[in-house]
C-alpha cells in the first residue's frame, strides 16, 4: 500500500503536487497546468503555494527549501531533494487522522482502552470512527498479500514491516519508546552471531524488531514461523540472550525465536556458513522450483550461444536467494521500481526482457504465488538485475562487439575502451581488432571500406557523441535478439504501458 493513500485529503493533494513538481524539467511547472491537473482555482492554488512552502520550510536543512513564482505563470522548486520528499512523506503521515487509526488498529488495540487513545492523540470520537472508515477502504485494496487463513499473521507483519520500511526510509525512526530495546537486542544478536551488521541491515532490522515487539505487546502471536508448509530448523538456543533484554511482558515464546531466527537466515545476518546448512532447495523446494524453471526458460529461450556448456550456477544461486525471500519474507524493493522505467531495460535488453515477461506470465497464469501488479514490477527489476549481473556477458547470443581504434594512439584508445567497457558492460564487448563478430567500428577517422556500422568522433567525445553510439549499439542488439527470440509473449500486468518519453512532464514552455 501506498503510505500517501493514508495522508489527510489536503497533505495528499499537496504531496502529488510536489511530486510532480520534482520530476519536471529544471522543477519548474506552469500555474495553468496544475489548476488543470489538480482541479484548482487560482485562489486555492494560491493557499497551497503558501502552505506547502511553510511545509517546506518544516522539514529543510542548512539549504533551504522553497518554491518560487518569480517567473510570472510558473512555480519552480529550489532544493527539493528526494531526502525533502520522503521527510515530507513523514510529517505528513504523522499527522494523519487515518494513520493515527492504523496505529492503534495493529499495535494498541488489545494494550489501551480506544478512548484513552483517542484522548492522547487528541482526535475527537467522530473524527476517529470517520477514520476508520476510510481506512478500511485504503487497506482492502493491497495492503495484505494474498495468504492463507492461518497465515494472517505472517502475513500481517511482513505487511507493516514493508509500510514503515518504505514511509520511514531511515528518514525517521518510528516509536522511539523502543529504540533503546532495540539496539540491546542488535548489540545481543551481533555478540550471539558473531556478525557485523552494515548500516542498512541495521536499519532493516530495527524496523523488522519494532513491528515484532509491538505486535507481541499487543498480544497477536506468531504461531506458524514460515508461511503455507514452509518449515526451518528453530534457533536451537542461537538466540537465547534474547530472554535477557525483554521483560516477560513481550511474551517471546519459542514460536517467535524461530520466526526471528527464520529471518536473520533469510536476510543474511547469519554468518554464511550457518546459513548455507538452514537454506536449501529441500528445505524450501517451491522456491527451488521456481528456480529450477526460470533456469531452463534461460536454456530455451536462445538468448545464449551455447546454454549446454554455460556455467550458470552463480545466477542459480541468486536466483534461488531471491525466490527463498519471494515465498518467505518478501521485501518489495524500494529503488529501481518505477514502472515507468521498463520500458527503458526492455529495450537495452530485449532477450532478458521476453524472458522475464514470459516466466512472470507462467507465474500469474499458475497463481502460486499469488502475484499482483506491484508485486509483478519489482520481479521484473528484481529478475532483470539478476540476470544483468549473473550471466556470463561472454555466453550472450546479443552482445555487440565494438572495435575501437583510435589513430592518436594506445592512451586514447584504451581511455575510450575503459570508458565503453563500464559504460554498460552487460552487452557490449570491446576490441581491439576487427573481426568477423564486429558490429560497430568506433574511430576517430571514417573508412569507406568497412562494411559494418561506424561511428566516428573527431573530438573527445560529447554526451551527444554518447548517445549516439548507444542508440546504435542498442538497435544491433535488438537485431540480433529478434531475429531468434520474436516478442510474442503477453505483458500479463500491462508492465510495459509507457515509454520514458511518455511520462515526461516538461515545463510546458510553448
Amino acid at each position: 500500500m501506498n503510505e500517501s493513500a493514508l495522508f489527510n485529503a489536503e497533505d495528499q493533494a499537496r504531496y502529488q503536487i510536489l511530486q510532480t513538481i520534482s520530476n519536471a524539467a529544471n522543477q519548474t511547472l506552469s500555474e495553468t497546468m496544475l489548476q488543470d491537473q489538480f482541479g484548482l482555482t487560482k485562489y486555492k492554488l494560491n493557499k497551497v503555494f503558501d502552505t506547502l512552502n511553510a511545509d517546506l520550510v518544516a522539514v529543510s536543512t542548512k539549504t533551504p527549501s522553497y518554491l518560487d513564482d518569480l517567473e510570472k505563470g510558473y512555480w519552480r522548486a529550489h532544493h527539493l531533494t528526494k531526502v525533502i520528499l520522503q521527510k515530507l512523506r513523514v510529517m505528513y503521515l504523522k499527522r494523519s487522522y487515518e494513520f493515527t487509526v492504523f496505529e492503534y488498529q495493529f499495535f494498541f488495540s488489545n494494550r489501551t482502552p480506544k478512548s484513552k487513545y483517542m484522548q492522547e492523540h487528541f482526535i475527537s470520537n467522530a473524527k476517529f470512527y470517520e477514520a476508520a472508515a476510510q481506512l478500511k477502504t485504503a487497506l482492502a485494496d493491497d495492503f495484505l498479500s494474498p495468504h492463507a487463513p492461518e497465515d494472517t499473521e505472517f502475513a500481517t507483519r511482513l505487511a507493516l514491516f514493508q509500510f514503515y520500511f518504505v514511509a520511514y526510509n531511515g528518514i525517521a525512526s518510528p516509536f522511539s519508546e523502543l529504540d533503546e530495546t532495540v539496539e540491546a537486542l542488535i548489540r545481543t544478536l551481533e555478540a550471539q552471531l558473531n556478525v557485523a551488521l552494515l548500516p542498512t541491515q541495521a536499519t532493516k532490522l530495527r524496523f523488522f524488531l519494532k513491528i515484532w515487539l509491538l505486535r507481541m505487546m499487543n498480544g497477536q502471536h506468531i504461531e506458524k514461523v514460515l508461511p503455507s508448509t514452509l518449515e526451518l530448523p528453530g534457533a536451537n538456543g542461537c538466540l537465547d540472550g534474547i530472554h535477557k533484554i525483554l521483560p516477560k511482558q513481550f511474551g517471546v515464546t519459542p514460536a517467535e525465536l524461530d520466526y526471528l531466527y527464520a529471518f536473520l537466515a533469510i536476510w543474511h545476518y547469519l554468518p554464511p556458513a550457518m546459513e548455507t546448512d538452514l537454506i536449501s532447495a529441500a528445505r524450501l523446494p517451491k522456491a527451488g522450483r521456481m528456480t529450477d524453471e526460470f533456469l531452463m526458460l534461460v536454456q530455451s529461450q536462445h538468448i545464449l550461444e551455447d546454454p549446454g556448456n554455460t556455467d550458470l550456477s552463480a545466477l542459480r544461486q541468486a536466483l534461488f536467494g531471491l525466490h527463498v525471500q519471494m515465498v518467505t519474507f518478501y521485501l518489495a524493493p524500494t529503488t529501481f521500481i518505477d514502472d515507468q522505467q521498463i520500458s527503458f531495460f526492455a529495450n537495452l535488453y530485449p532477450g532478458f526482457d521476453e524472458l522475464i515477461l514470459t516466466f512472470i506470465s507462467q507465474l500469474a497464469k499458475r497463481g502460486d504465488p499469488v502475484l499482483n501488479r506491484t508485486m509483478a514490477v519489482n520481479l521484473y527489476f528484481s529478475y532483470m538485475f539478476t540476470l544483468i549481473n549473473y550471466v556470463p556477458t561472454e555466453a550472450l547470443r546479443d552482445k555487440v562487439y565494438v572495435c575501437v581504434d583510435f589513430a592518436q594512439g594506445p592512451i586514447y584508445t584504451d581511455y575510450i575502451s575503459r570508458t565503453l567497457s563500464s559504460f554498460d558492460n552487460a552487452f557490449i564487448v570491446v576490441e581491439h581488432q576487427l573481426s568477423k563478430h564486429t558490429d560497430v567500428y568506433l574511430s576517430d577517422f571514417a573508412d569507406p571500406s568497412l562494411s559494418v556500422p561506424q561511428v566516428t568522433w573527431a573530438n573527445p567525445p560529447s554526451p551527444a557523441d554518447w548517445r549516439e553510439l548507444a542508440d546504435l549499439t542498442v538497435r544491433v542488439k535488438q537485431a540480433k535478439i529478434q531475429s531468434v527470440v520474436p516478442q510474442t509473449v503477453s505483458d500479463p500486468f500491462a508492465l510495459k504501458g509507457k515509454d520514458d518519453s511518455d511520462a515526461e512532464i516538461t515545463s510546458q514552455r510553448e
